[in-house]
């Protein structure tokens, strides 16, 4: 079924009106064993026809279901070249004529280690190729398959001096569920009655678990349909922008999980959308890629010095406190050439800890990617 060479002559046989022309089944890792490194960072392939028609590559990581990665319109007597990364172990080219039957028709393919010489498709357009675009940019995108941008923000707006604390809304210590659980959201005003909440969390397992609960009542709250042990966020969704601070709670309301507070713009009070945490956890089978880290807090004194530190439980309650940095006026900035690994069911916390009393803000960048992608 798999032919490993770096470049093949795939066909040249014409296809009639309509027909389409599937390609070898390529192996990018070239030993035929999932989760082996490959060298190769682009497929390509090259199309001649004296037709017009459609051309695609595929990828899959098991040989049997695939995925469209790049699209690309073959125009009559053109030279045409389509390429994808290398985000799956298999690898095809694929061909579908339009109305007209060939008479002329050629399809080549290979591996490549760098894109630099093929620039001349387009990266973010609309032949949806997905060379030039930065593999991150795609990611965003949406195009690789088991890859999810994580972009976390979080802020507050005094941080109380002498301890260790995550940034966000409630201030002070953030504690998480001890169970799996339904919470109660509710709102600072009796006004919030048709307000819609998506919550993002995970369930007693640590997997994905999520739903939009509609708030009807204001202050007296709404119970969540679903039990969670982890949120990592709230915000609105649908049409109505809540009045008051959006809080989701326990039962008691006396432990915050997740807050959207109320901000102001053109002299009016209005809602800030989503909540803003510095917490995070990895959901099951995933593990979550951090790229950047920024932290600002303006000292109010020259003097001041302000402590920035990572704070990591895992599901078993193995506690980890790995990297400890002091930082004055400008803040501080780490961008990681090889991404620092968060496994999954991670508890994670980006705290920060000041000498005097002022806000703050962590702001990070990362790649969710799950276990299982190729």
């Amino acid at each position: 079924m798999t032919t490993n060479a770096v470049y093949q002559l795939e066909t040249t046989t014409p296809l009639s009106a309509s027909a389409t022309f599937t390609g070898a089944t390529r192996d990018a890792y070239g030993v035929g064993t999932q989760g082996a490194v490959s060298p190769w960072a682009f497929f390509v392939a090259s199309i001649y026809a004296d037709q017009s028609g459609t051309a695609y590559i595929d990828l899959s990581s098991d040989g049997t279901t695939w995925v469209i990665a790049a699209v690309l319109a073959v125009s009559p007597s053109t030279p045409a070249t389509i390429s994808a990364p290398v985000m799956a172990q298999f690898c095809r080219v694929r061909v579908v004529n339009g109305s007209t039957t060939q008479t002329t028709f050629a399809v080549r393919s290979g591996f490549a280690a760098t894109g630099a010489s093929l620039s001349a498709q387009a990266g973010v357009n609309a032949t949806g190729s997905t060379l030039v675009a930065p593999w991150n940019t795609q990611v965003s995108r949406g195009l690789v398959p088991g890859a999810s941008t994580v972009s976390i923000q979080g802020y507050t707006s005094s941080i109380t001096a002498g301890n260790y604390y995550p940034m966000w809304e409630g201030g002070g210590y953030y504690v998480f569920p001890p169970s799996a659980i339904q919470m109660l959201l509710y709102s600072s005003s009796g006004s919030d009655t048709a307000v819609s909440i998506l919550i993002s969390g995970l369930d007693a397992n640590y997997n994905n678990l999520s739903e939009t609960l509609v708030l009807t009542n204001g202050t007296t709250g709404v119970t969540t349909v679903n039990s969670y042990l982890r949120i990592n966020g709230i915000q609105v969704t649908g049409t109505t922008n809540p009045v008051g601070a959006i809080t989701l709670a326990n039962a008691g309301k006396t432990v915050t999980y997740a807050q959207i507070n109320t901000g102001s713009f053109n002299g009016s009070t209005i809602s800030k959308g989503k909540s803003s945490m510095s917490i995070y956890t990895v959901p099951a089978g995933y593990t979550f890629y951090l790229y950047r880290v920024q932290a600002y807090c303006p000292p109010p004194t020259a003097t001041d010095i302000t402590l920035y530190r990572v704070y990591t439980q895992s599901s078993t309650g193995l506690t980890q406190i790995f990297l400890q940095a002091p930082f004055q006026g400008s803040g501080y900035d780490s961008t990681r050439i090889s991404p620092r690994a968060y496994a999954a069911k991670t508890d994670v916390q980006w705290q920060l800890n000041v000498t005097t009393a002022t806000q703050g803000s962590i702001q990070l960048e990362g790649i969710l990617i799950a276990n299982t992608a190729a």
